[in-house]
């Protein structure tokens, strides 16, 4: 197992407890000198990424088959639409909000019980020296984003989601009252999720058992997250080449800012809120 300073991410050796790069602490050094062994972080990641996995699509699968089948209980008068169509856009906008919604808060509990002792270490904060560089970094991918959202067919939310917030018409009904705050919480909570999950738990993953290049670590992260988009979303193209782009994005950002959420979970509310503007 590899053991890396907390603070500057040198590989430490075995029995340095101060790091000689920076002078950091390391607890886990000295838990291994003293022949405490510290919890594998490969059996945590894969507690989360089970959690993730069965409460994504096993749960979730499962609400959108229940609020499909109590549809008619919310709406027993509203027609279904062509008989042609797989699933009236109705009963899907209905269906997969609410099961999109009761599954990330689900899921989302569920990660702040787990890192519930270190949650602000997950999180993180700025130092004063890198506010300016978020600041940059902010501006440019707010700009490049909303100029893809607004110029080209690229999508960053599910498409059920972004046909009613562009198009709202009758179908905003359906998901009412407060439709576009339980569109927006959900979509807060998933990212909240997916940057514990992918960014924060996998990096921990990938600098105990290697010493991979950050441009390696880049790829494996940001693809990592946009297979789960794919999955959670299923195959639509424009999505996929945007939240690829935004997963790169992300995966940089978080690797620049000491491997802290803060700049991504601020960054991503900030996006979702662009989009709601734009379309």
């Amino acid at each position: 197992m590899k053991i890396r300073c907390e603070k500057c991410y040198r590989i430490l050796n075995d029995n340095e407890v101060y790091c000689t790069r920076c002078g950091e602490f390391s607890p886990k050094i000295q838990a291994q000198m003293e022949g405490k062994t510290a919890p594998s972080q490969s059996k945590k990641y894969l507690t989360q990424l089970f959690l993730a996995f069965f409460v994504a699509f096993f749960l979730n699968g499962i609400l959108i088959v229940v609020f499909s089948v109590f549809f008619d209980r919310f709406f027993p008068n509203t027609p279904y639409g062509d008989l042609d169509e797989r699933l009236p856009a109705s009963i899907t906008l209905f269906s997969h909000t609410y099961a999109f919604l009761v599954s990330s808060i689900a899921l989302l509990a569920m990660l702040l019980f787990i890192y519930r002792k270190k949650i602000l270490k997950v999180i993180g904060s700025f130092y004063s020296g890198e506010i300016l560089y978020a600041l940059w970094f902010g501006v440019f991918g707010l700009m490049l984003f909303a100029f893809l959202i607004a110029k080209t067919p690229i999508s960053f939310i599910p498409s059920f989601f972004q046909r009613v917030i562009e198009n709202p018409g009758d179908l905003i009904a359906f998901i009412s009252p407060r439709a576009y705050v339980k569109i927006f919480v959900a979509l807060i909570c998933y990212a909240f999720i997916e940057e514990v999950i992918f960014r924060y738990a996998l990096v921990e993953i990938l600098d105990e058992a290697t010493i991979l290049p950050e441009v390696v670590v880049v790829l494996i992260i940001a693809l990592g997250g946009a297979f789960f988009d794919w999955l959670a979303f299923g195959f639509n193209m424009p999505m996929i080449i945007g939240n690829l782009l935004l997963q790169i994005f992300l995966s940089v950002t978080f690797l620049f800012f000491r491997r802290k959420i803060f700049f991504n979970l601020v960054f991503r509310v900030l996006l979702i809120s662009l989009i709601f503007i734009i379309l």
